[in-house]
């Protein structure tokens, strides 16, 4: 849809043309057929444009506009020969009826001063091939090199970005264009970033001059309209005084800051010229490319919100103001302050031109910072490889620290595996002994339970012994010393109350009393009061074990004994 939008329109200014100038050159035609080198040259659409312009007889076609303005128009040209290669080529014509009388004088003064300097073989000049001032359309046309692009371009995009070997390249750039103006007496009076333009440096062709693609670019000073001779300086007239506001010296402010002719005078008397005014300007292109903003910033910043007509005439007549009483300093960014470019800065917009450099003088400098610049970079160079080294050496220590550092992490990995299979193995024998420990305990419980049953029987056969001997021979055959018989017979015959008393044989019969010598129990000795692993005792004879019997098993029965005796000596 855009495109044929696009068509619709150039169609339209093509057949308005037309209709208007009678032929016109198509607006297709504008960017075809041009030559590699000029492929990327950005041309203006409009309306109409001439198909042919005729300079001092030769006939240059017309391929398209670069640039115009309210009093001028810049072409895109070439010069078309049978035998020869096509040449791009400005082509600037001026309207001298469009502009008013200042302007007019400037407009000569630029073809003038450009037709001089080129006569003269001026470096760093733009290439002047055709000029003519038409006396009946009161118009002047110039044929000049075209232009690559312009200062403006090269360094909006790096400005202010910390780029100081670029800055310093660059700035020499601009200082070796301004200085053959300077050498040959001229002073330039409108310096900025849009009047320094790149141009191919030529191969030459029976001299003849075509640029290519391949060709280095250039920096060359455009736009002479303010351009004046040294000389002419003390009696130059405010007509021809221009410049750009915020580019102006203090000097050339006062200049054009002149109300009448008579302040003008006094003024050029005050405030004099000189070469040095192109070296504030240079300055100021200098601050721009460090600092990314033009020293009085904050002016412009100001005004922003209005309009841009209403905006310029304000932020022009504070910036003149400002420049010209130095009330407000010019800022500097501290981060800059070990820069030497800062202190060519510094000297370079000093308001007392006698404390400013000239241009030839600033690029001897730069020559020398540059040599400076080389040797710092040869040392940092150096010093570049040194840390190189000590990079290498360092990345060299570090792997030598990281390969010890994975040695002995694998040395810990391999300590820990270790310790953790010494633990299981512990562990394990641990469980083995607890295991052989239980098995050993069962077994000696099983031992002591089988010893305890041992000597409970052996216990219970002593008891039974003990009992078997005391009933054998103590009551079948005590003597209580009144000549008492034994008696037992008496007692396994149930003799009872049958020759109680003394008989012819001294035999004494008792009363029969089983209770008092029924056996005691088996369990009369409980296992606690025994030790759990008694140890083993020799098996003892019923006269050993009767002192024990008496004593322990049957402890009332000698009181027993005591008592009958007691009856029977009583019944004597």
């Amino acid at each position: 849809m855009k495109s044929k939008l696009v068509a619709i329109l150039m169609a339209l200014m093509a057949l308005y043309a037309e209709v208007v100038f009678g032929k016109a050159l198509p607006i297709r035609e504008i960017y075809s057929d041009l030559p590699p080198e000029c492929k990327t040259l950005n041309l203006e659409t409009v309306e109409s444009i001439p198909t042919v312009i005729t300079v001092n007889g030769k006939q240059y076609n017309i391929k398209g506009q670069i640039q115009h303005g309210a009093t001028s128009r810049v072409f895109h040209a070439f010069e078309q020969h049978d035998n020869s290669p096509k040449r791009c080529m400005a082509l600037k014509v001026v309207d001298l009826e469009k502009i008013e009388h200042k302007q007019r004088n400037q407009a000569t003064n630029e073809a003038k001063i450009l037709g001089e300097l080129n006569q003269k073989k001026v470096e760093r000049i733009p290439k002047l091939f055709e000029i003519e001032q038409h006396p009946t359309n009161k118009t002047i046309s110039m044929v000049m090199e075209l232009a690559h692009h312009d200062l403006f371009d090269e360094i909006t995009p790096h400005m202010g970005q910390g780029k100081h070997e670029w800055v310093r390249n660059t700035f020499k750039e601009i200082l070796q264009a301004i200085n053959p103006l300077h050498k040959m007496g001229f002073v330039h009076g409108d310096l900025k970033p849009e009047n320094m333009a790149y141009f191919r440096a030529p191969r030459v062709i029976n001299d003849q001059h075509f640029p290519t693609k391949d060709d280095p670019l250039v920096l060359k000073v455009i736009d002479f309209g303010g351009v004046m001779k040294k000389q002419d300086l003390s009696k130059a007239c405010g007509e021809i005084v221009t410049g750009t506001v915020m580019y102006m010296s203090p000097e050339q402010v006062a200049w054009c800051a002149a109300h009448d002719e008579e302040e003008f005078l006094a003024r050029r008397k005050q405030f004099p010229l000189s070469t040095k005014s192109d070296t504030w300007s240079a300055g100021v292109i200098l601050y721009q490319m460090l600092h990314g903003k033009s020293p009085y910033y904050w002016i412009t910043k100001k005004y922003e919100h209005l309009d841009e007509e209403e905006r310029g005439e304000k932020a022009d007549a504070e910036l003149r103001q400002t420049i010209f009483d130095g009330k407000k300093p010019i800022e500097f960014d501290e981060k800059y302050q070990d820069l030497p470019l800062l202190e060519i800065v510094k000297r370079c917009l000093a308001r007392n031109p006698d404390d400013r450099p000239e241009i030839e003088q600033l690029l001897h400098e730069m020559d020398k910072l540059g040599h400076r610049v080389e040797q710092l970079e040869g040392k940092i160079e150096k010093l570049e490889e040194e840390a190189e080294d000590l990079r290498e050496e360092k990345e060299e220590r570090e792997e030598e620290k990281e390969r010890d550092e994975e040695e002995k992490k694998d040395e810990e990995e391999e300590d820990e595996k270790y310790e953790e299979e010494r633990e299981e193995e512990e562990h394990r024998l641990a469980e083995e002994r607890k295991q052989k420990q239980a098995q050993e305990n069962a077994r000696l419980q099983q031992e002591a339970r089988f010893r305890y049953e041992q000597e409970m029987a052996r216990r219970r056969q002593a008891q039974q012994a003990n009992l078997q001997f005391f009933w054998n021979n103590f009551l079948g055959g005590m003597n209580n010393g009144y000549g008492f018989f034994p008696l037992r017979n008496q007692f396994q015959n149930n003799q009872v109350g049958q020759n109680f008393y003394p008989n012819n044989n001294n035999n004494f019969a008792p009363p029969r009393m089983p209770q008092l010598f029924t056996p005691p129990p088996l369990n009369v000795f409980p296992p606690q009061t025994m030790s759990p692993i008694p140890p083993p005792k020799p098996v003892q004879t019923q006269q050993q074990a009767y002192p024990q019997t008496q004593k322990f098993i049957f402890p009332g029965l000698m009181e027993h004994l005591k008592e009958i005796h007691a009856i029977r000596a009583s019944e004597k």
